[in-house]
């Protein structure tokens, strides 16, 4: 089984991944694909910095950069079930979705409830107001080719999550969607 997850800021992409890692899936995130490269180069891990080497990445190497990386990953380790996250363009998901049996889970929730979320998590790159929260949103959502453009890969996604509501909602809609005996 080969998950990939996208969506938008902090609608619960890693708490669905982190759930998924539980019932036995490896877990292979494109973002900390780019925050291995800010380490190689000494760059901050704020979310402005991995959005511009990311895209950086996708310019200089091709679109689907960042998905290739991961599956040269997932060859060598050969794991039998797959999450993939922070799938961030139409490009990685059609390279992904080349291996067989990719399937695509967008998750998505009210933009005040994220912002919440995102004050809660207290990450490195999480402390920003809700203003500036929209327009990181706004340039992730369309950000053009050899960019993020997460609002092309929502469309491309198999399934749509709304999590809106409590952590055990969140994991019965997962359940509804993949069936564990394959783990």
């Amino acid at each position: 089984m080969i998950i990939g997850i996208t969506g938008t800021m902090a609608s619960g992409k890693d708490t669905a991944a982190e759930y998924l890692k539980e019932k036995g899936c490896a877990h292979y995130s494109l973002s900390d694909i780019v925050r291995e490269e800010c380490d190689a180069r000494g760059l901050p891990k704020d979310r402005d910095t991995l959005r511009e080497l990311a895209n950086e990445l996708r310019r200089d190497f091709g679109a689907d950069i960042l998905a290739s990386r991961a599956i040269e990953k997932i060859q060598r380790e050969k794991p039998k079930n797959i999450i993939i996250t922070s799938i961030r363009s139409a490009e990685e998901i059609k390279t992904l979705k080349k291996i067989p049996g990719f399937e695509l889970i967008c998750i998505d929730a009210p933009v005040e409830l994220r912002y919440e979320r995102i004050k809660n998590r207290q990450r490195e790159s999480d402390f920003i107001d809700f203003k500036t929260f929209k327009h990181q949103e706004e340039l992730e959502l369309a950000g053009g080719a050899n960019k993020q453009n997460i609002k092309d890969a929502i469309a491309l996604a198999d399934y749509t999550i709304i999590n809106d509501e409590t952590l055990e909602e969140l994991k019965e809609k997962i359940e509804k969607i993949i069936s564990f005996t394959a783990i």
